[in-house]
């Protein structure tokens, strides 16, 4: 009986950290004693928070997407919600998980909803305690609009276009969506054929005159899918925005 309690074992695998007790030391004196810490590399979990309305989108999109699946006698897609993780240094998203927990309601405080992802890490590439970002599927954007994030009043969300008719510096409130690489989407009021307010914008007031110079901003690399084709393609995720067109963009 006396040595059943001479070994103590992880109740879970990882790595051990420093020793904290050596031989001889006391321990269990009428409390728990620290010995050391394990910390779990493989499978590896990123906590992060989404806002209200991009909840709302993807519990719409993933209702969408199964019936859809289910009209067409397609097996209808696992619960599981999948995920990409890129670290600091990386390009793209490397890193391939799913949903491991959803919390049971928003956080009244913040509008935000808590989830917990799950991403394979047999080679140990993602520390813990590490930032990360995460992307999550939606629907895609066919013949998405974007413009230079950088022209976008975000806390207003306005931007100046050049009224062909005058030439004069307009502003408009616009719909902002989704951020690839140093574009955003704008969703409503732009069309490709505005003259987006590229340059000068510290000296752009609504009404004022303005020379329009023309620019075309270079084409934006888009993300290939992975895999072969398929007769139904997987949905896209946030970031990628099917053949997206850029509006001519000007200086004043």
């Amino acid at each position: 009986l006396n040595l059943k309690y001479t070994r103590i074992y992880s109740p879970m695998a990882g790595r051990v950290g420093k020793t904290l007790v050596y031989a001889g030391n006391l321990v269990g004196d009428n409390e728990a004693t620290h010995l050391t810490t394990v910390m779990s590399y493989d499978p590896i979990y990123a906590n992060f928070s989404i806002d209200e309305p991009t909840l709302l989108k993807i519990l719409d999109w993933k209702v969408e997407r199964d019936r859809e699946a289910a009209e067409k006698g397609q097996q209808v897609e696992s619960e599981r919600l999948t995920l990409d993780l890129r670290r600091d240094i990386d390009d793209g998203f490397p890193f391939p998980g799913h949903v491991n927990y959803g919390d049971l309601a928003l956080d009244r405080e913040t509008g935000t909803y808590k989830v917990r992802g799950e991403f394979a890490n047999s080679e140990n590439r993602i520390l813990p305690g590490g930032f990360v970002r995460i992307r999550i599927p939606g629907r895609a954007h066919e013949n998405a609009l974007l413009v230079p994030e950088r022209v976008v009043n975000l806390a207003q969300k306005s931007l100046f276009v050049v009224n062909r008719d005058d030439n004069r510096d307009e502003r408009r409130d616009v719909v902002v969506g989704s951020k690839h690489e140093n574009m955003v989407v704008i969703k409503e009021v732009i069309t490709p054929e505005d003259w987006i307010v590229i340059e000068g914008l510290q000296r752009a007031v609504h009404g004022a005159v303005v020379d329009p110079q023309e620019e075309t901003l270079p084409p934006l690399a888009l993300d290939e899918p992975d895999g072969e084709e398929a007769d139904e393609p997987p949905p896209a995720k946030p970031s990628d925005e099917s053949q997206p067109q850029q509006p001519e963009a000007r200086n004043d």
